[in-house]
């Protein structure tokens, strides 16, 4: 009887071992996401800033408003690319050490790689996510900065203030704030699972 146990243990815990290892492989598949987010951005305000050019002796108020509210958009599609990022890297990472508690109750330690061993509860995004993150926060800051530029040089100060503070903002946020968040959560997760040992 006992066997049995021990058989439906070893394949229950199989079983989520193979889940945990295909959550993994989905979240490479997120990758085409972060291209087309990034890939609309750059492009929308590629768009929005010919448009501002030329519409300078047209209608200069009306295509002024329209490029601000289009960069306030194209900055919250950044900012919301970025904070996914770090979202999804919490996740991975948080997975990754689900995978290795479970490998560890199998006791195949002598199958996996050494490495594997070694991975800890610090917040790290995967290479793959550190680079589009970096892209996220890079487009961020051109955009602002693009944009803040070429209303100071059409006149528009005050709107060009509104648009670098925005941005900047928006990069503080990310960077320090939603960063740490999901770094003590992990952190938190990790201390409450030693408690428990």
């Amino acid at each position: 009887m006992q066997n049995k146990d021990i058989t439906a243990q070893q394949e229950a815990l199989l079983n989520m071992q193979q889940q945990y290892l295909e959550a993994l492989r989905s979240r490479e598949n997120e990758v085409l996401q972060f291209i087309l987010i990034l890939a609309s951005a750059l492009g929308g305000f590629s768009w929005l800033m010919v448009k501002l050019l030329e519409g300078q002796s047209v209608s200069f108020n009306n295509t002024v408003y329209a490029f601000i509210f289009g960069t306030l958009a194209i900055l919250l599609l950044l900012f919301l690319g970025a904070a996914y990022t770090l979202a999804l890297g919490y996740n991975y990472r948080s997975v990754l050490l689900q995978l290795k508690k479970v490998e560890e109750k199998l006791e195949i330690k002598e199958s996996v790689l050494q490495a594997w061993s070694k991975i800890n509860c610090k917040y790290k995004l995967p290479e793959i996510l550190k680079q589009f993150y970096m892209t996220y926060i890079l487009g961020m800051v051109l955009v602002a900065l693009s944009a803040a530029i070429a209303l100071y040089i059409l006149g528009s100060y005050v709107f060009s203030c509104i648009l670098f503070t925005a941005g900047f903002v928006a990069i503080f946020y990310v960077e320090v704030v939603l960063r740490n968040k999901f770094r003590r959560k992990l952190e938190n997760i990790c201390m409450l699972e030693r408690h428990c040992e």
